[in-house]
């Protein structure tokens, strides 16, 4: 069932099994082009956040998309979130949150990524401090 926001429209959820353990979701608006992908290891109970977009123009939907994305997860036992960012992300904004550094990864163009995960329950406040809104943590 698709949940229904506050402006009375369905979140869309596309779902498919990449194996027997691992599910990719894509959370969207129909009004917009916002959206979030995650895939999530049933195993590990952990998500990744594959993929976003977010319309500067339309904060607010993105906002809405992730809240929802959010609550989703916890409903299925997700216990963890992860993402990969730049070096720059971690070192100027990310590292004074309650994100934890899983992994470091080198690409082919020799730039330093981080593979970074946090608490189910943080996620919100976290990505929503990332994005440079003023979230209080409750």
């Amino acid at each position: 069932m698709e949940p229904i926001t506050q402006l009375g429209t369905k979140i869309q959820i596309e779902s498919s099994f990449i194996d027997s353990e691992t599910i990719s979701y894509k959370f969207s608006f129909p009004i917009s082009e916002n959206y979030i992908t995650i895939t999530y290891y049933q195993n590990k109970y952990e998500a990744h956040m594959e993929n976003t977009f977010i319309d500067p123009s339309n904060i607010k939907i993105f906002c809405i998309i992730l809240r929802h994305t959010i609550d989703f997860l916890t409903e299925i036992g997700c216990k963890k979130l992860a993402q990969l960012v730049t070096q720059d992300d971690w070192d100027q904004i990310l590292c004074y949150d309650k994100w934890e550094i899983n992994n470091i990864v080198n690409s082919i163009d020799s730039a330093i990524y981080y593979h970074i995960e946090c608490d189910i329950n943080d996620a919100l406040f976290n990505i929503g401090k990332g994005l440079g809104l003023n979230i209080k943590e409750t």
